[in-house]
């Protein structure tokens, strides 16, 4: 994977800005236009992104760009090693290999790497961190660069703080991981004593390491049109999911069902509850915001289900109705015991550009 050969500029970081307008705009219109009173929570999402976007606009032009390998060293094998040594006597009991430590040693995971934020933010232990990420690791983040050096160095401004206040809910999906977090700290990354944010991680795995982290942020809203929060599960879980069916349906929402094919919605959404704060329950809740949208067409990043839950990662195309900005957008889906989706948590966050210059999807 190759960084784009950009320097993050003013222009970039005031287009960043209108963009947090535009998306929190034209959802509460949308949401309007299905009957819904949203000003109030359209204004709370509007002002944490825009702060956001000034703080970044302030800051200091992004280092050069760099170009980071993402391809791992060699592993230490085994029977090959011991091959290129003195051949022990017949007498001698043959020495313990790497095998037995290989298999031991941390491997990336849901679990692994929920805890690896808990200790890293909150017990300023970056250990595990070095642990499942690889060293060149690229970071696609408005606030972390590549490499596990920059993630460490950044996660110890919070030391003594524990900015991250529960993980809710985690996907291992083949070489695909997705966290979604609440964190105290708002979208630019500053504890302020606010409602905090909800994070979306998306790792990719290779031969057992992180070697992509995406970062996707959003500001808690005050107020919700559906009455939910944007964290908590209402529903009960399945108890027998089909995850290949899950992760097509979850595919097919969003680069069908939300991309503007309301026939799609009716054949893949239940009763459906919404955490979306500014969109409302019910799948006409979802009807509604495509006709008053005309869908929302994203280029598709990565896909990934577990048990009843599936999550997609994707950059929604620029749209009229945002103003033209695209948005970074993390979809996660729960599935009801009759196969349909039956809840939905999403985290936006307006197209930014990483410190090492990195951009969607995945340049």
């Amino acid at each position: 994977m190759q960084p784009t050969q950009h320097r993050p500029t003013t222009h970039d970081r005031r287009r960043t800005a209108l963009g947090a307008i535009a998306v929190a705009g034209a959802l509460a219109g949308a949401a309007a236009a299905c009957g819904d009173d949203t000003d109030e929570a359209t204004e709370t999402v509007a002002t944490a992104q825009v702060d956001e976007a000034d703080n970044s606009a302030t800051a200091g032009d992004a280092p050069p760009v760099t170009t980071p390998s993402t391809e791992l060293d060699a592993t230490t094998t085994t029977g090959e090693t011991a091959a290129t040594t003195t051949e022990a006597p017949a007498t001698t009991e043959a020495p313990a290999t790497t095998e037995a430590v290989v298999e031991d040693a941390p491997t990336a995971d849901a679990e692994s790497l929920s805890a690896m934020l808990v200790s890293l933010y909150n017990d300023d232990n970056s250990t595990t961190l070095r642990e499942l990420v690889h060293p060149d690791v690229a970071h696609y983040s408005p606030a972390i660069g590549d490499g596990v050096d920059a993630w460490a160095d950044f996660a110890a401004r919070f030391a003594g703080e524990q900015p991250v206040v529960e993980i809710h809910r985690a996907i291992t999906d083949g070489d695909t991981v997705l966290v979604h977090a609440e964190y105290a700290w708002n979208p630019a990354r500053e504890l302020d004593g606010g409602l905090g944010s909800a994070v979306a991680h998306v790792f990719t795995i290779e031969n057992g390491l992180v070697v992509r982290a995406v970062e996707v942020t959003q500001a808690v809203s005050e107020t919700s049109v559906s009455g939910h929060g944007m964290f908590e599960q209402v529903g009960e879980s399945a108890t027998n999911s089909d995850t290949d069916a899950n992760r097509a349906a979850t595919i097919r929402m969003v680069t069908e069902a939300l991309a503007g094919d309301a026939s799609a919605v009716d054949e893949l959404v239940g009763d459906y509850i919404q955490h979306n704060p500014l969109v409302p329950d019910g799948r006409d809740g979802v009807v509604g915001l495509v006709d008053a949208t005309g869908g929302f067409p994203s280029q598709f990043g990565t896909a990934a289900a577990e048990g009843d839950l599936g999550a997609t990662l994707v950059l929604y195309d620029a749209n009229p109705v945002l103003g033209g900005v695209p948005v970074v957008g993390v979809d996660i889906f729960r599935f009801g015991e009759d196969g349909l989706i039956t809840e939905h948590w999403d985290v936006l966050e307006p197209e930014f550009i990483s410190p090492d210059g990195r951009t969607f999807p995945f340049g």
